[in-house]
């Protein structure tokens, strides 16, 4: 686990920031994913580009993703495909909350047996992380 996924990770523990499910962004609410480019612009002199997409009912985007991390993000946590599919599902199926997907996600890096290796077209990434 590199020092970012360990901020993302403390993030998940502490924040207020209301949760949401299947959106990065969608009406005031964050999926664990969207939470995680909150914690990426805080961090990065070049954030994410955040754009509301149906300003009806709040529904945004981060670098023109909506519903999966972007590219700089998943380079920066150096995210693993199989742990970006195991959030996503602790988010938007099992409705785990931010807190059990922090455990989760100590769980997932503790254990030897799971595959940790990030793949090479993220870690060659032409995208400024």
């Amino acid at each position: 686990m590199n020092a970012n996924m360990k901020l993302y990770v403390e993030k998940l523990r502490t924040t207020s920031i209301r949760q949401g499910v299947s959106k990065l962004c969608w009406d005031g609410r964050y999926c664990a994913f969207g939470l995680a480019c909150l914690v990426f612009n805080e961090d990065n002199v070049i954030p994410l580009k955040v754009e509301l997409v149906n300003p009806k009912d709040g529904f945004g985007s981060f670098d023109g993703h909506t519903g999966t991390p972007p590219m700089r993000l998943r380079k920066w946590l150096q995210l693993p495909l199989n742990l970006q599919h195991k959030i996503m599902n602790w988010n938007d199926s099992d409705r785990k909350s931010f807190k059990e997907i922090a455990d989760e996600i100590e769980r997932y890096y503790a254990d030897p047996t799971c595959d940790h290796s990030v793949p090479n077209y993220v870690l060659d990434s032409q995208q400024i992380a």
